[in-house]
Formats: C-alpha cells, structure tokens, sequence
C-alpha cells in the first residue's frame, strides 16, 4: 500500500462513516480496484481507519459522552430500585442505558453471522449492489424527515426501539455496503426521532461498537507487512480530520431534511461501479 492509498483510503472511511454512504462499500470498493493485497489482511488497517473517526465523533459528541459517562454508573442504584421509569427525569443517563441495550443486537448480529458476512463481502459486485440499498434508505429516510415535523428526543425511546436501531446497525454490519449510520438513521426516524436527533443517536451508538472491534483488531496492525507506519498514520489522520467534517454535514443536512441527496450519490456509485465491474476492471 502506498501513501497516497492509505491516505485515500483514511477520506473515504471519514466521509463514509458518518455520512449515510457506507464506509466499509467504498473502501471493500477501493480495495478491489487499487488490487491491494489479501482484504484479511486490511482488516486491522481498516479497524484502524474506524479508530480516527472514533476520535472524531469523541471529539465532537466530548459533552454528551462527558454527561452520558458520569450519568451512566449513578443511575445504577436508580434502576435497581425502580426499574426504567425511575429514569424519567435522568435524560443523559436513559441515553446511556438506550445506547447499551442496541448494542446487545449489533453485537450478536456481528458474531453469529461473521462467517457469512466474510464470505458475502469478498464479493466486490454484492458490495455494489449494496450501494444500491443504502441508496434507497437514504430516500426513504429523506421521506420519513420531510413528512412530520418534530419528533421524539434519543431518550424518549423505549428500550425495544433502541434494541431495533440497533439490529439496523447489527444488519449493516453483516452486509458490507450498507450503510452503518443510514441504516440506523432511516430506523431511528422511522421510529419518530425528531430530524437531527436520529443522526445524533447514531453517531453516539457508534462510539462503544466501533471501540470493540477496535480492542479485537488493533493488536493485529502491529505484526503487519502490508502497512507501514506512514500509511498507517496518513490514514488515521484523514479519516480523523475528514470524520469530524461529516459529523458536522450530517446534522446539518438532516436538520434541512434533504437526505435524498445522499441518495443519488449512493445509486450513482453502485451503478458506475457495477459497471466498470462487469467491464473486467
């Protein structure tokens, strides 16, 4: 891999990550058409890819993640006495909680269907074609938004809808080229999430799933040929820098409900890609 690759690769895992375009397509995308080595052994570059725009999303979330964290252990003996309406009045600490339980599903998404999920992403025409998916979530999602105004805040959700929005990004996760944030965006609206807290639920969500499969995979960087040190931080710093940028467009494009231009995007790169595919490129 060469510098300009690793620092390729680090803008499209930032821009991909947080904007509903699906990070993991266009890197399993650019990985095929750059012909880099064996994708197992991408997998911790990527991992590490996923670490800077967790830093990002750290930095730009630091108070809500400040106020979720000192909440988190505090409501413990809240719960334990009256259960989840002893929260009411706790917002921080219901979002903290909400942000656990959906990771329940995402993470037994993740290990069951590993195996399938390995097997279907080595194939760069199924990846497109997901493209194509998160293309018509995007739509769906820009419908949701524009069809009601206001909406639920992220801790006004029950537990069970938190469980769903995390299935969404469980189901993400095992089929790379949907989008992570877009499938958990379109599920949080769909669920009543007011415009800008559906982005702003998913992107916190991303913090504790993205943090353990970096503790699975970082370690493997260090015994790898493929990436050296340079590339490795080129790629850091870019998907950090570029992260943080998509955040901040996100939220604002959500907030003037116009999410379906995501959607061409993402129906135009499937389909150009589907083609150069079907060309032998």
């Amino acid at each position: 891999m060469t510098f300009w690759q690793a620092l390729l690769l680090g803008l499209l895992q930032g821009l991909g990550e947080f904007l509903p375009i699906s990070s993991s397509g266009h890197l399993k995308l650019a990985e095929h058409f750059f012909r880099l080595p064996n994708p197992e052994l991408l997998l911790p570059f990527d991992v590490l890819l996923h670490l800077g725009t967790l830093l990002a999303v750290l930095v730009y979330f630091r108070q809500d993640v400040r106020e979720m964290a000192g909440s988190l252990l505090g409501s413990l003996r809240l719960l334990r006495r009256g259960g989840w309406a002893a929260l009411a009045n706790y917002p921080s600490a219901r979002r903290s909680w909400l942000i656990l339980v959906s990771l329940l599903p995402t993470g037994a998404l993740a290990v069951l269907l590993r195996d399938q999920a390995d097997f279907l992403a080595a194939s760069p025409y199924f990846v497109a074609a997901m493209l194509l998916v998160t293309g018509c979530l995007n739509w769906y999602a820009d419908r949701c938004s524009r069809q009601r105004e206001g909406g639920l805040c992220a801790d006004d959700l029950s537990p069970r809808q938190a469980a769903l929005i995390g299935t969404a990004q469980g189901i993400s996760a095992v089929f790379r080229g949907v989008s992570r944030s877009g499938s958990t965006i379109t599920t949080g609206l769909a669920l009543g999430l007011d415009a800008t807290e559906a982005p702003r639920f998913s992107f916190l969500m991303a913090i504790p799933a993205v943090a353990l499969a970096a503790l699975v995979e970082v370690p493997k960087l260090f015994g790898s040929e493929v990436v050296n040190p340079t590339c490795m931080l080129a790629g850091f710093v870019a998907a950090a820098l570029t992260g943080y940028a998509a955040v901040a467009v996100v939220l604002q494009v959500a907030r003037r409900r116009r999410l379906r231009y995501f959607a061409y995007y993402t129906w135009t790169v499937g389909v150009l890609a589907l083609l150069l595919l079907a060309a032998g490129f």
